[in-house]
C-alpha cells in the first residue's frame, strides 16, 4: 500500500494540481470566448472579432456558457458537456478546501482530492480541443481558412507545452 505523503509532498502536489487545473480552466474559457466571437454575426472582420471576444473575457465561466447555450453556439451535446464541467469548476473554485480538508487543514483523502481535481484538468483540455475543432468545422463551412489556419498554428503551439 502507498504510503500517504507528509504535509510538505501534499501541499506541493495540491498546488501543482490545481495550479494545472486552474490553467486548463483559463484556457477553455479563451477558447469559448473566441468561439462565442467567431461564431458572433457582427464579427465582421477581425477587429470586430476581437472586440466582442475581449467583452466576453470578463464574463465568469458559467455566465459565458448559459451565453453559448442562448445563441446556439454549440450542439447540444458539447453544451450539455460543457455545463456538466461548469459544475465540477464551481466546487474546485468555490468548495474544494473546504470539503476536503479537516479543521486543522490536513487532507482528508489525498488520493481522492488529487484524482479529482486532475479529472477536471482533463476534462477542461478535452472541452477545449472540441471548442477548437468546432471552430474549425465552422470556419471552413464558412470558407474562413485564415481563422482556420490560425486555430490550427495557436493549437499546435499549445501542443508542443500542455501536450
Amino acid at each position: 500500500m502507498k504510503q500517504p505523503l507528509n504535509p510538505q509532498q501534499q501541499a506541493l502536489t495540491l498546488y501543482t494540481v490545481l495550479g494545472s487545473a486552474v490553467w486548463s480552466i483559463q484556457h477553455l474559457e479563451d477558447a469559448l470566448n473566441t468561439a462565442i466571437a467567431i461564431k458572433n454575426p457582427k464579427a465582421t472582420n477581425r477587429a470586430e472579432g476581437d472586440k466582442i471576444r475581449n467583452s466576453y473575457r470578463e464574463l465568469p465561466l458559467g455566465k459565458a456558457i448559459g451565453c453559448a447555450d442562448k445563441e446556439k453556439i454549440f450542439d447540444e451535446v458539447l453544451q450539455k458537456k460543457l455545463k456538466s464541467f461548469l459544475a465540477e469548476r464551481n466546487w474546485l473554485i468555490h468548495r474544494c478546501m473546504h470539503e476536503s480538508v479537516d479543521e486543522i487543514g490536513s487532507i482528508l483523502d489525498e488520493k481522492q482530492l488529487f484524482t479529482r481535481i486532475r479529472n477536471i484538468d482533463l476534462t477542461a483540455i478535452s472541452l477545449k480541443e472540441a471548442i477548437e475543432i468546432d471552430i474549425l468545422k465552422f470556419c471552413s463551412s464558412k470558407g474562413r481558412d485564415d481563422i482556420r489556419e490560425t486555430v490550427t498554428k495557436e493549437y499546435a503551439e499549445w501542443l508542443k507545452v500542455y501536450g
